[in-house]
């Protein structure tokens, strides 16, 4: 049997036969069963685990009124990221903005700015992790919603979210500074 282990997984960042599971621990915990990832053997919609990235993200935003019903719009704005060769890890849309969050360290973000602004109005600020909820369909369990409240509770900023389309995973972006206690904080207070 094959096993691999990690301190989080990034699900672009490997590729693996579905047959066979992988395996994922904390570095801070060998003892720990950790968490597996195959085949799934219990489909019983919950939450499993809570992983994220800590690497001073870089949010931006871009606010215009010109996108509702227009074609082409966000194919041009991910362009933008392309000619860069920028790498966006969370994306979110409205009828009037679009969110994205990278971590790029050799972006120049003064040009990206400088061509994002020709399609809008650009928000920008630095110093953000990632925090994901993972498990089995979570839009039909309270998980969600019990993971928003820890973090209120907690006082952790959200400041942009973005839900996988299979609903195995739900991604939200937080404060450097909160990572730490956005991720124990919703570990013990959800059980995981």
């Amino acid at each position: 049997m094959f096993y691999l282990y990690l301190v989080f997984l990034i699900a672009r960042s490997i590729a693996y036969p579905r047959d066979i599971p992988l395996h994922i621990i904390s570095t801070f915990d060998l003892d720990s069963k950790g968490t597996e990832v195959g085949p799934m053997k219990d489909e019983t919609p919950k939450a499993k685990a809570v992983t994220g990235k800590k690497d001073n993200f870089v949010t931006l935003g871009l606010r215009t009124g010109h996108m509702q019903g227009q074609s082409g719009y966000l194919a041009a704005f991910f362009q933008i990221f392309a000619d860069e060769d920028i790498s966006i890890d969370i994306t979110g849309t409205s009828d009037a903005e679009i969110g994205a969050s990278f971590s790029d360290p050799a972006a120049n973000l003064s040009r990206l700015i400088g061509k994002l602004e020709t399609l809008g109005e650009v928000t920008i600020h630095n110093s953000s992790a990632l925090v994901a909820l993972v498990g089995n369909r979570l839009g039909r369990t309270r998980s969600l919603g019990d993971f928003f409240n820890v973090l209120h509770r907690h006082n952790i900023p959200v400041q942009q979210i973005s839900k996988s389309p299979n609903d195995c995973s739900l991604w939200t972006e937080v404060p450097n500074d909160n990572y730490n206690e956005a991720v124990t904080s919703v570990y013990r207070e959800l059980n995981l």
